[in-house]
């Protein structure tokens, strides 16, 4: 197992490796298995192999070449930091939505 798997089974709920969702903030990028990273394309247009997966709580959700898997990782952290600014780019205080 790796330390990505690893750091995601500890830090999620009981259901590892059961659901996966691309707004799980856990993502993380595995290199495949030989047998599997010569058989497809990576689909970001670079016409390397899809060397590496894309996974969310041990489900494999997408797979490409590690510069695409590497930049799928951080849009991530990037996009949930966006949803808990809110609109305005300031995060509300606990119990204030900023709604009348």
């Amino acid at each position: 197992m790796s330390a990505a798997e690893t750091k995601a089974r500890l830090t999620s709920p009981g259901e590892y490796g059961v659901h996966g969702s691309v707004d799980h903030p856990n993502r993380a990028a595995v290199l495949l298995p030989g047998r599997f990273r010569n058989r497809r394309r990576c689909p970001c247009g670079c016409g390397n192999n899809a060397s590496h997966a894309g996974m969310a709580n041990g489900v494999c959700l997408t797979s490409g070449c590690e510069l695409s898997m590497r930049r799928w990782v951080k849009d991530a952290r990037a996009e949930i930091r966006r949803w808990n600014e809110g609109p305005s780019g300031v995060v509300p205080a606990p119990g204030q939505d900023g709604g009348s």
